[in-house]
């Protein structure tokens, strides 16, 4: 189907990732305790998100007394390995998937993550959340 029937006609709604923010459907990593490692991975400027899915997985992890993660080493390990992955396929493309290990969120240790890029940042999330 050609976008070009809808070319002449008004937008009536858009949904940004600003709105997405608002209703908690994502977190932005420039912001709080993933801030300082949003930084040191993604160049400047760059808006980064989370889903809530993989944000709420990371908290669980985070959270578990014997697995002894805080934020930013989470975060770190996730970034880390997206850009792992960014070298392997030879730079970032509009879609990535990887996977990281992270402890004390639940019986399962590695999780696949994916990495969308487009005009409103970079985003990951769990595959559900896709």
């Amino acid at each position: 189907m050609s976008h070009a029937f809808f070319a002449e006609e008004p937008v009536v709604f858009t949904y940004t990732a600003m709105d997405a923010v608002a209703d908690g459907v994502l977190v932005s990593a420039r912001e709080g305790e993933l801030a300082d490692v949003t930084t040191q991975h993604v160049k400047a400027g760059l808006p980064v998100y989370l889903s809530h899915g993989l944000y709420a997985l990371m908290a669980r992890a985070v959270e578990n007394p014997r697995a002894g993660n805080d934020w930013r080493g989470v975060w770190h390990d996730i970034l880390s390995m997206w850009r792992v992955a960014v070298r392997s396929r030879r730079g970032v493309s509009d879609f990535l998937d990887f996977e990281v290990d992270i402890n004390g969120a639940g019986r399962t240790r590695r999780h696949r993550i994916f990495a969308t890029f487009d005009a409103n940042g970079l985003t990951f999330m769990l595959p559900e959340d896709y």
